[in-house]
């Protein structure tokens, strides 16, 4: 039998990340007009996903690693931002026990009360609600995303479960076994209208002259 080496250069998990940043905004809210001579021209938005973290790491059973993801507004027009994610095995790859991925990999992030938790059903990242549509989470955030702005953390670092191993024996062998991460963020025009619009029976908003947004 295979014994688990007690150093932490054994590769348990490798890391495997997609990052999808989508723009999503109707055409009627870009339109150029002119009306007597005078041309009038919307902003192009501009909507990136940062992220930080040694890509070169090995994760070992209950290890914590930093791993930093934020939106930025790189663009001068005030937008409207939700985003969802998914977690997965990738696709083909077999795990002892058919374990579900959520049960092995532990995602962090800090919530509306200022306290760093895990990713689950009850809690939010900070500044952001969750509202659900079509079996699709969406965490919202409740501020116009003004341009040259960056969101809060909506993750902050992930964790393996303690009980894992290489020993085949055991049946617990994640050696080389590969995880993915995909964030989705979709932006709107920050415009009541341009959400019903866009995101027509999903959600309403309202903007508040102090810049927040309540989201039903």
């Amino acid at each position: 039998m295979k014994q688990l080496s007690n150093k932490k250069s054994k590769i348990l998990l490798v890391l495997g990340l997609l990052f999808l940043t989508v723009i999503g905004a109707t055409a009627a809210y870009y339109a150029v007009q002119k009306v007597f001579q005078n041309e009038f021209k919307v902003e192009k938005p501009g909507i990136g996903l940062i992220e930080k973290y040694n890509p070169s790491d090995h994760w070992v059973p209950g290890e914590e690693k930093s791993k930093e993801v934020l939106f930025a507004n790189t663009e001068e027009q005030d937008m409207l931002l939700r985003f969802s994610f998914e977690l997965k095995w990738a696709d083909g790859v077999q795990v002892p026990g058919n374990r579900d991925v959520k049960d092995v990999v532990k995602l962090y992030w800090t919530d509306n009360n200022g306290d760093k938790v895990e990713v689950n059903n009850d809690s939010c990242p900070r500044d952001f609600v969750k509202k659900s549509s079509g079996g699709v989470d969406y965490y919202y955030y409740t501020k116009v995303f003004k341009g040259g702005q960056k969101t809060p953390k909506v993750l902050e670092s992930v964790k393996l479960e303690t009980n894992m191993s290489n020993d085949e024996h055991l049946n617990s062998d994640f050696s080389d076994k590969k995880f993915q991460l995909t964030i989705k963020g979709e932006t709107v025009l920050a415009d009541e209208k341009a959400v019903a619009e866009q995101w027509q029976g999903q959600v309403t908003a309202a903007i508040g002259k102090n810049g927040t947004v309540t989201w039903q």
